[in-house]
């Protein structure tokens, strides 16, 4: 649409591979190119806090679409600023759904050994407390590494919980939903987290394994507001007929926010930070982006989505 304020947008893209060593190399790197105006990034909240001091040093403004930690805007620093929504929110949703809409009070959980997975779990430990949840197992996990979750599957049906909470991305909720429908776990309720919104957990489940999980999103594409139905048709358009996921919806917004910023508040590089909390208030196809103090987004929603049939839906009480 003709760039931002006249001028073309060039992205300099790197890779951290989703390893904090590799996260600290490349924002190093990013911090000492003084053609940068903003970052986007990280996607893993580990990712994230190694980066944010860098840049924060470098006066170089974060933002962020899926790096939900609670603990990051927490950190003190003035740099940063999410599209997504925090973990303290999801974590006691997660807690109600199963209390509230399944009617249960014995869960199992399944957490990967990351800032993420860890947030979530202390999240979810102390929402189950005020709810009158009882957690009989947490199973721990490599991020990125673990690929056969057999032992802890079999420490935590030993244990007899009603219902699953797996607390990690789609690579291994797709792995464990599988691994679990081999054990004969197949008929407990699963529960997942925003990060699993991707097709490719249901995908490498396999659809009848994932029939009826529970993802618990930001994302609704389905949604009749036009803003959402325009960015959803533009991107089938563009990509072979394809569903836009939630991270792909946050991004979007990003550029637009830098936008806003630069032609109605003339934000520079230096001033972008002040700028973005302070005047910037834009409505995306996941909602309205609007900063508190923190960096944090306080007026979008979460959302409870079902598989069925192969694909995510929107789940009806």
């Amino acid at each position: 649409a003709g760039g931002i304020d006249g001028k073309q947008i060039e992205l300099i893209i790197e890779d951290d591979k989703g390893n904090t060593s590799e996260a600290a190399m490349v924002a190093q790197k990013l911090a000492e190119d003084d053609r940068l105006f903003c970052v986007i990034g990280h996607v893993n909240s580990s990712c994230t806090l190694v980066g944010i001091p860098i840049y924060a040093d470098a006066g170089l403004a974060v933002l962020n679409t899926s790096s939900s930690a609670a603990n990051i805007t927490q950190q003190g620093f003035t740099n940063f600023f999410r599209t997504v929504i925090s973990d303290d929110l999801q974590a006691p949703m997660m807690v109600r759904h199963v209390t509230e809409n399944l009617g249960l009070s014995k869960v199992a959980l399944m957490v990967p050994n990351s800032d993420y997975g860890l947030g979530l779990q202390s999240g979810t430990q102390a929402s189950a407390a005020e709810n009158n949840v009882e957690i009989v197992a947490s199973e721990m996990y490599v991020p990125n590494q673990d690929k056969d979750f057999s032992v802890q599957l079999a420490k935590i049906k030993q244990a007899g919980p009603e219902a699953l909470l797996i607390m990690g991305d789609y690579n291994e909720a797709g792995l464990i939903i599988k691994q679990m429908d081999a054990a004969g776990m197949g008929d407990m309720p699963v529960v997942t987290t925003a990060s699993c919104s991707n097709q490719i957990m249901i995908d490498l489940a396999g659809a009848d394994a994932a029939e009826g999980v529970f993802m618990l999103g930001y994302w609704d594409p389905e949604r009749p507001e036009d803003i959402v139905k325009n960015f959803v048709d533009a991107w089938k358009e563009t990509h072979n007929g394809g569903i836009p996921d939630e991270r792909n919806a946050y991004g979007y917004e990003i550029p637009y926010l830098i936008k806003q910023a630069i032609e109605e508040h003339g934000a520079t590089r230096e001033t972008l930070s002040d700028v973005l909390r302070e005047k910037v208030e834009y409505t995306g196809p996941t909602g309205l982006n609007k900063f508190d103090e923190y960096g944090d987004v306080t007026e979008k929603m979460q959302m409870v989505f079902v598989v069925h049939d192969g694909k995510f839906t929107s789940w009806v009480p």
